[in-house]
């Protein structure tokens, strides 16, 4: 079956609660599972989707993956809420459709996909929660919001907060893309100058000036961002903002009323977990995946050798990084100590 054709399925949240205090009216969580449940429903992958990104980029990943492997595992894969196909700005309930759409944070979405996880199949174990960039900050939100449920998770090219460089390049696209409205730009000029400057940092100084992006078929830099102009244009302006709020809003200690440092919230996860990082990812760094990882219990840091950047980690990349983040993946789902903590 072609990706294009999986069946995507809908979860009706009625008027959703937000940690804000307000409320996402008639709001959906689409989704799409790979695999089956198996009898003891102990065998539940959860697969968050990232910035940009729909059930489309993760099921690629999967049906080339070995550690994900669909005759084994039960993988549910929920859209992020703003990416365009679960509740969004561009689909949502009139009264908060396009720049009425509220903060939805990315706790709203671990909450959202553990009752979709609960009320459809009765699930009260998952065996592993993994994502890329934004979808690993998700895992790590399941780790700290539902510990008595996760047994493990994964983040690739991730954090457990927004750093301060993260969010100033966050905060730029944020503005570039609000030229359109209020200086009435156009949207393909927006979307050159959003597209510039996402590829200055996705990718890193050495994949550029190596000219390395020739080995994805681009002959010129100016081919390359053209294909990210391409690729987001059909994208509606509010969603790809509401995803940046998000993501500027990610922190894993921020339902915590004691005040509690990342540091700390840290500190409290005992469950396994793996991190894997790119050398040369400008504003995931391996730096602060490395001070993540010494207030983890239970780590494994794996740093790509590699000069792809924050890219390295997609789950679309065709570079030889893919092959190793599976491999990772898969020696991490079958660690005995691992597999002891899932018993236990």
């Amino acid at each position: 079956m072609e990706v294009q054709d999986i069946k995507v399925n809908s979860f009706e949240l009625g008027d959703f609660q937000l940690a804000s205090g307000e409320c996402l009216r008639q709001a959906k969580l689409e989704y799409v599972t790979l695999g089956r449940l198996s009898s003891q429903k102990d065998n539940v992958i959860v697969y968050p989707t990232h910035f940009g990104g729909t059930h489309q980029s993760n099921v690629e990943f999967v049906r080339a993956s070995k550690a994900l492997d669909e005759t084994k595992y039960f993988i549910v894969i929920p859209n992020m809420f703003g990416n365009g196909v679960s509740t969004s700005p561009s689909n949502a309930h009139l009264t908060q459709r396009n720049e009425s759409f509220p903060l939805v944070s990315l706790i709203d979405n671990v909450v959202a996909q553990k009752k979709l996880v609960e009320t459809f199949w009765g699930i009260g174990s998952i065996r592993m929660v993994y994502g890329w960039s934004m979808g690993g900050m998700q895992a790590y939100h399941w780790s700290t919001q539902f510990p008595e449920m996760v047994k493990s998770f994964a983040c690739c090219c991730s954090s457990a907060k927004t750093s301060p460089i993260n969010h100033l390049f966050l905060d730029g696209l944020k503005d570039i893309l609000n030229l359109e409205q209020s200086l009435n730009a156009s949207s393909d000029y927006v979307l050159k100058m959003f597209a510039k400057n996402y590829v200055a940092w996705a990718y890193s100084p050495a994949f550029l000036s190596g000219a390395r992006y020739r080995s994805l078929g681009f002959s010129t830099l100016s081919d390359l961002i053209e294909s990210w102009v391409v690729d987001h244009r059909h994208w509606s302006t509010y969603d790809l903002l509401a995803m940046l709020r998000t993501w500027m809003h990610g922190d894993i200690s921020s339902v915590y009323n004691s005040g509690d440092s990342v540091s700390s919230v840290l500190a409290k996860i005992s469950v396994p977990c793996l991190l894997i990082s790119s050398f040369s990812d400008r504003y995931f760094s391996s730096e602060a995946s490395m001070d993540e990882a010494s207030h983890l219990q239970n780590c494994q840091l794996e740093i790509l050798q590699s000069d792809s950047g924050h890219m390295a980690g997609s789950p679309s990349w065709a570079g030889a990084e893919r092959n190793q983040i599976d491999a990772k993946l898969f020696d991490f789902l079958n660690s005995e100590k691992n597999y002891e903590h899932r018993l236990s």
